[in-house]
Formats: C-alpha cells, structure tokens, sequence
C-alpha cells in the first residue's frame, strides 16, 4: 500500500473586486485632477457644479482625463456620458454602466491631447 500524500492546501480566493469600485476611484483621480486637488479630499457625495464648481470647461477636461483612461469613452458624447450625474459617485455609476471597460489605462497624463481633441466633444 503506498502512503497518501497529504492533499495541498487550496489557497484562499480572494473576493471579486467591487464591479463600480474602479470606475469610482478613476473618477475620482480625474476629478482631482481637473480641481488640482488631492483624490482623497473628495466624496462620492460631492456635487459637480455646487460643490466642487465644475463649469463646462472643466467637464470637457473632465471627459478628456476618462477618454485617457478607458479609451472606449471616445465614441460616447459628453451629453450622454454626463447623463443624470449630479455627484462624483452618479459620475463613476454612468461610467461603470456605459462599461464594461476591458482597459483601463494607469493614472498619469501623457502626451496633451491635440486641439482637435477638444473641440470634438463640443460638435457632437
């Protein structure tokens, strides 16, 4: 009879991430980005316009930073994007739900955006 090696142990799975948990924590990175501030000064809570006074011209920057970081945003316009979002937390919801999103490029700014890159989201 041969000895029955003991059986190896099965490492514990790790829970599945949050599914809205990234796009809540990149729009909060862009978010601060936009403002100059810190990721960590901000709450889902917080009112875009109210609280945070974003103008268009920070919700345009605003959806240049996300295009950048999950690429498939490019073919959504702003309006729709933006659509009902009245906090950060409604902002990362829409995105998570316009998803799913097979890459999400690091945090970070690269090369600036051609000028043509702006004016698009302002023709659609």
């Amino acid at each position: 009879m041969t000895p029955r090696t003991p059986p190896h142990p099965t490492p514990p799975v790790a829970p599945a991430p949050e599914p809205r948990a990234e796009p809540l924590r990149t729009v909060l990175e862009e978010v601060a980005e936009v403002l100059g501030q810190s990721p960590e000064d901000l709450v889902p809570e917080q009112l875009l316009q109210d609280d945070l006074g974003i103008d268009s011209v920070m919700l345009l920057e605003l959806k240049c930073g996300l295009e950048r970081r999950y690429p498939a945003l490019t073919d959504v316009p702003l309006a729709d994007v933006l659509l009902g979002c009245g906090t950060i937390g409604d902002l990362a919801d829409r995105v998570a739900d316009l998803g799913p999103w097979s890459h999400v490029a690091p945090a970070g700014r690269t090369a600036p955006l051609p000028a043509q890159a702006l004016v698009d989201p302002l023709v659609r």
